[in-house]
């Protein structure tokens, strides 16, 4: 919502400034809390580019032309952190954890100073307007309607205009009025803007749904992402640094996915006859090429469990985590892209609506693996996966396509 006030690339910068000071600062931590503190808010600020990310993009580059970004986008979503845990674990080997908030802090700073660069300076909401300075003319003739509007005015009288003193009181009072008033209208912007995302997920039957799809993908990606070098650790006997290069198998899993275009994707649907002619001038339609996704979460996450049952099985993991990649990938990818064409200038806070679960998940599931790891064993929660992909992730791109006409509460318009 503060990107529709002041502009993205705005939002942009102040929360990449923001970011990269309080990242920073987390180098010179010294308690636990001071370190949740400052991570907390480093998180709400680095917000703004996973849910501005794919808006710009698409603004930029338009319908046409914004297949590639956007999977690039999406792309990095899967291949970061597969990257981020490699070069993690070969950098506390060498250096100190506090170098590895400071270092990220420069490559920050270089990528901001880059879009400062190379962004455009005049990519605004219609909630924002730049100001513009009156030309003479303008004001002559401003100061002329004022004057005839006081002369032709019944009431006016020469002695009630103020003098001396009565004009600076006039003047304050004045002042006074005209900042109270914008005061007011910034409070009533910003309670209209706050709850933008929360009264789309929870008025929009169809972003509901979409945002638990979402939630439940990512809770698999998360529970996999924690398991998964462990499994390489206690059951393959291989060492950290070889166990988190391993990871890199779901991050080139999601290179494959993001080379796998739309008009690929719908010749595929189109050879297994999964398609529907009353529907193809709906952005639901989209939702068709998010099948062949769907159905390579429960088959990578099977594979994963399955490689459990051996210590030679490590190229089995490694193939589980390319397909699990790729799912991830042509999940998200079309699904951001329905949110875009449907949702036009308010598709920010739908994005933000959608993936209100998954922030969740990244925060809950953590937490949830740590505590249940002495209990519950890998190959068991890899399967439970498998089986919670399969029976519930699924079968929602099917009713997506075939009812999402239906299930949509309301028209872009009356949001």
């Amino acid at each position: 919502p503060f990107s529709k006030l002041v502009g993205r690339f705005l939002a942009l910068r102040i929360s990449y400034g923001a970011f990269i000071i309080i990242n920073a600062a987390c180098g010179f931590t010294h308690t636990q809390k001071q370190m949740m503190i400052l991570r907390t808010f480093a998180g709400i600020f680095l917000a703004a580019p996973v849910s501005l990310g794919p808006i710009i993009l698409g603004e930029l580059w338009g319908a046409k032309y914004r297949g590639r970004p956007l999977a690039l986008n999406s792309l990095a979503i899967v291949v970061g952190p597969a990257i981020g845990r490699v070069l993690g674990q070969a950098l506390l080997d060498k250096i100190n954890w506090r170098w590895i908030f400071w270092l990220t802090s420069m490559l920050f700073t270089v990528l901001g100073v880059s879009i400062i660069i190379s962004g455009p300076k005049s990519l605004f909401s219609h909630f924002f307007r730049p100001m513009r300075l009156k030309t003479v003319e303008e004001k002559e003739n401003s100061v002329k309607s004022s004057s005839r509007d006081i002369i032709l005015s019944p009431n006016f009288s020469k002695s009630k205009t103020p003098k001396g003193f009565g004009i600076l009181k006039t003047m304050y009072e004045g002042l006074l009025t005209y900042i109270f008033n914008q005061i007011n209208s910034l409070y009533s912007t910003l309670r209209a803007l706050i709850p933008c995302p929360l009264r789309i997920m929870f008025s929009d039957p169809l972003v509901f749904m979409l945002s638990v799809h979402m939630g439940l993908i990512y809770t698999l990606y998360y529970m996999t992402s924690e398991y998964a070098p462990d499994v390489y650790e206690e059951v393959f006997k291989q060492s950290p640094l070889l166990s988190s290069l391993h990871m890199c198998s779901m991050g080139i899993g999601s290179i494959f996915a993001s080379k796998l275009n739309t008009d690929t994707l719908s010749k595929f649907c189109d050879t297994l006859r999964i398609k529907k002619s009353s529907l193809q001038k709906l952005p639901e339609y989209k939702f068709r090429c998010m099948f062949p996704g769907v159905i390579f979460l429960p088959l990578g996450t099977g594979l994963f469990s399955f490689s459990t049952q051996g210590s030679n099985l490590w190229i089995v993991a490694d193939l589980g985590l390319f397909f699990f990649g790729a799912g991830i990938v042509l999940s998200f990818r079309k699904a951001t892209t329905y949110i875009i064409d449907t949702f036009g200038s308010q598709a920010a806070a739908a994005l933000s609506a959608i993936n209100i679960l998954r922030r969740f998940a990244a925060f809950f599931i953590p937490i949830f693996v740590i505590l249940t790891k002495p209990h519950l064993k890998c190959k068991w929660a890899e399967f439970s996966g498998a089986i919670v992909s399969l029976t519930l992730i699924c079968p929602m791109p099917i009713v997506f396509f075939l009812k999402g006409k239906n299930i949509r509460r309301f028209p872009v318009q009356a949001l």
